[in-house]
């Protein structure tokens, strides 16, 4: 009996962490140019007026792909986005603010 109640945690568990929802709620706000490459924007700001991300891709206010999210990562407790442009296909690194 306890081993049949494993099994239906276990399965329990793994339909849960396979339903999990992408969450691209930690690129909202200001993100500022911040890298070696002056070509792309200033500043992005990620809200539902300006720019937003679906799955990896950043598009404008006007629907139209601009870029797409390389990687993020902490460098001394700060976040940087890293960001192909689809224009050019440069890296550009950004800074949130």
């Amino acid at each position: 009996m306890l081993k049949f109640n494993k099994n239906i945690l276990l399965f329990v568990f793994i339909i849960l962490i396979s339903c999990k929802k992408e969450n691209n709620d930690y690129l909202i706000g200001h993100w500022k140019n911040c890298g070696e490459n002056p070509g792309f924007s200033d500043i992005l700001v990620f809200d539902e007026t300006y720019n937003s991300v679906r799955n990896d891709t950043i598009f404008s206010h006007k629907d139209s792909a601009i870029a797409i999210v390389e990687e993020i990562k902490y460098e001394y407790g700060e976040p940087k986005l890293y960001l192909k442009s689809i224009k050019d296909q440069k890296i550009y690194r950004f800074c949130k603010k």
